[in-house]
Parts: C-alpha cells; structure tokens; sequence
C-alpha cells in the first residue's frame, strides 16, 4: 500500500475529520459545524495579528479576505483533485467566510475600544 492510501486509510485522519465535519446546523441557508468553529478563529486570530503588525485598515480587510477566498478556492481545488479533502456545499463555504470576517470584525472593535 503506498503513502498515500496509507495517510487516507488512517483511522487518526478518519477520525479527525468526522469529528471535524460533525454538523450542528444545516436548514435552509444555514450552515454550522466544528470547521466554522475554526474558520470563525481563524479569521479573528488573523484579524489580530494583522492589528498587531500594525497593517493599515484598507490592508487589513484586503489581506484578510485575499487569505480566506484563497484558502476556500484551495479546498475546492483538493477536494476536486484529491480524496484528502471533502467537497463542501456553497452554503458551507458562504459561511465558512461570513464566520471568519464576522470574527474579524469583532476583533477589529476590540483592537478600536483598547
């Protein structure tokens, strides 16, 4: 078997990723699972440290959007390439960004208040 049936045959990875991919919410539009828990982190800690190097505000938000759209372009591009990654829906990936600017957005006021 060759490494790369071996890394997708991992009972570690398989187990990973169905807790990753465990889904609290998906009704309509809306969408929520451990990934947007991440995304929503993600987005909040690169908000931070874009604050704390000292980007200016219009840099921030282009960098921090560049960062997400190509991370969600990425996926798609593994997920259609590879079995590593799971294909996700468009409502998962809508909210997967929405989470994480909502996170920077929160982050941007604490860093204005402080």
């Amino acid at each position: 078997m060759g490494f790369y049936k071996k890394i997708l045959r991992s009972p570690t990875r398989l187990a990973i990723a169905k807790f990753l991919n465990t889904e609290f919410l998906s009704k309509g539009i809306w969408f929520f699972n451990v990934w947007s828990i991440i995304h929503f982190i993600a987005g909040g800690l690169l908000m931070g440290i874009l604050n704390i190097t000292g980007v200016c505000p219009e840099m921030r938000w282009l960098v921090l959007l560049t960062i997400i759209i190509a991370w969600e372009l990425f996926e798609l591009v593994m997920s259609a390439t590879t079995r590593l990654f799971v294909f996700e829906a468009p409502k998962d990936i809508m909210w997967d960004i929405i989470l994480a600017i909502a996170a920077a957005g929160i982050v941007e006021l604490i860093f204005l208040i402080i």
